[in-house]
C-alpha cells in the first residue's frame, strides 16, 4: 500500500505541477537596462527566461516602488541587457540580404563581437537561426536550419537533400569591394559551433581595428547526494538489509532550455538476504550483493525551478555487480561463492525538489535492480558557471 500511495502521490505532483510551471512566465531578476526605439535607456531589473521567450517580450521592472513591470516587445525597444553581460538586439527581416519573405520584428542574443556579429535565435524545439551583421558594411544575414527537399536522382529514385544555402549567405556577409574575401572549399555543416568558430578565425584578421569579444553562456551547476531504503516487503524467514546511496553533478543551459538538465554520477546498491526459513532443514542460505553504477551521461527532465520542483530523469552507464553467497549448516560455514559481472546499466528516479535557502531537499522514488527505493537528499553548491 505504501509504495501505491507514493507513486499516486508524484505522478499527481507532475500532473499538476509540471503543466503550469512549464509555460509560466515567472523568474528570478536580474539587474539589466533597456534602450527604447526612441532612444532612451533605462536602467532596473529584468526577469531572467530562455532565449526563445525572450525573442518575443521582455519584462523590465525600472525598480521605484511607484512604478510597475513593463513588457516589451521588439517594436518598443532597440536593445536590452542582463548586467552579467547577457545582450539581446532587435532585428527586422525586411533588413536582410536578401529580405525574408514574411515581414516580423524579434530579440535575437549576441555571441560574438568583431567586424562581424554574430546572435542566435532559438525557434521551437532545437532549431537554432543565426543573424550575421558585418559591421563594416552594414550587411545583415539570416542563416536558417537547413530543410530537407526530396528529388528524383537519375535513376528515378527519390533521394533527400539538404539545402546549403546558409554557406552562400557565408560568403555574402564576408565580402566587400574594399576587402575581397576568397573562401576556401569546405564542408561545413549547419551548426551554432561550426559557423561560430568559423567566424572567429574571420574576425581575428581585423582585431585590431574591430576587438574581438566572445560570450559564453551561461550554465546552472549543482550538486546532489541521497540515500533510501527498500519499500519492497518480504517474506517471513528472510532477514532483510537493503540501501541505496547515490551523488550526481547536474548542469542547466537556463538560456537555452530550463527543464532540460544533464546529469553524471555514481551510485551504490546494498542488498543482503539471509533465508533461513523451514524450507531447508538446517541450512541458512545467505546472498550479498553490491551494485556499482558509473554514469557518465543521464537526463532529467524538470518543471521550471520554483519554491517546489518536480523531476524524473535517466541515466545510461556502466555497471559492475558483485554477487557473493554463503551456506551454513547448523550455523557452520560450510560453502562460499562471489561472482564478478559487469554490464550495462541503467538508472530512472521521479521527485520533487523543495527549495530552503541555499539548499534543495530532494524525496524521490527509484526503481532498482531489487526493488523500489524511497529516497531522500540534498541538492547544494548550485551556481552559475560561464
Amino acid at each position: 500500500m505504501m509504495i501505491k500511495y507514493m507513486l499516486a502521490t508524484v505522478i499527481c505532483f507532475f500532473a499538476v505541477a509540471y503543466p503550469s510551471q512549464l509555460y509560466s512566465q515567472k523568474g528570478p531578476w536580474e539587474k539589466g537596462m533597456v534602450i527604447t526605439s526612441d532612444g532612451d535607456t533605462l536602467a532596473g531589473s529584468l526577469m531572467e527566461n530562455s532565449d526563445l521567450k525572450l525573442a518575443g517580450e521582455v519584462t523590465f521592472y525600472p525598480g521605484n516602488d511607484t512604478a510597475s513591470p513593463s513588457v516589451y516587445t521588439p517594436a518598443e525597444l532597440k536593445k536590452f541587457a542582463f548586467s552579467y553581460g547577457r545582450t539581446f538586439e532587435r532585428f527586422s527581416s525586411s533588413s536582410f540580404i536578401p529580405a525574408d519573405s514574411v515581414e516580423s520584428a524579434f530579440f535575437a542574443k549576441k555571441i560574438l563581437t568583431g567586424r562581424i556579429d554574430l546572435f542566435v535565435l532559438r525557434t521551437t524545439g532545437d532549431m537554432t537561426d543565426i543573424i550575421l551583421r558585418n559591421n563594416s558594411t552594414g550587411k545583415m544575414v539570416h542563416l536558417k536550419q537547413p530543410q530537407k527537399t526530396k528529388v528524383e536522382n537519375e535513376k528515378g529514385e527519390q533521394v533527400e537533400i539538404k539545402d546549403r544555402k546558409y554557406m552562400g549567405l557565408l560568403t555574402v556577409i564576408k565580402t566587400d569591394s574594399t576587402q575581397p574575401v576568397i573562401l576556401t572549399p569546405e564542408d561545413l555543416r549547419y551548426s551554432l559551433k561550426e559557423i561560430k568558430n568559423n567566424i572567429l578565425q574571420y574576425n581575428q584578421r581585423f582585431q585590431h581595428k574591430y576587438p574581438t569579444r566572445e560570450y559564453r553562456e551561461r550554465k546552472l551547476i549543482s550538486y546532489e547526494v541521497s540515500g533510501g531504503m527498500n519499500l519492497i516487503p518480504w517474506g517471513e524467514g528472510y532477514d532483510i538489509k537493503s540501501f541505496r546511496v547515490s551523488g550526481y553533478r547536474n548542469r542547466t543551459n537556463i538560456e537555452k532550455n530550463r527543464n532540460l538538465t544533464l546529469i553524471q554520477g555514481l551510485t551504490f546498491n546494498y542488498h543482503s538476504e539471509k533465508d533461513s526459513s523451514t524450507i531447508y532443514r538446517n541450512r541458512t542460505y545467505k546472498y550479498n550483493t553490491i551494485f556499482f553504477n558509473l554514469i557518465p551521461v543521464g537526463v532529467k527532465l524538470q518543471t521550471r525551478p520554483s519554491s517546489v520542483t518536480g523531476y524524473a530523469y535517466l541515466g545510461i552507464g556502466v555497471g559492475m555487480v558483485i554477487d557473493a553467497t554463503e551456506t551454513y549448516n547448523e550455523d557452520v560455514l560450510s560453502s562460499t561463492g562471489k561472482d564478478l559481472i559487469p554490464l550495462p546499466l541503467a538508472v530512472i528516479g521521479l521527485g520533487a525538489k523543495i527549495k530552503a535557502g541555499p539548499v534543495g531537499i530532494l524525496a524521490e522514488v527509484v526503481p532498482a535492480y531489487n526493488g523500489i527505493f524511497f529516497n531522500l537528499g540534498l541538492n547544494f553548491l548550485e551556481h552559475f558557471k560561464q
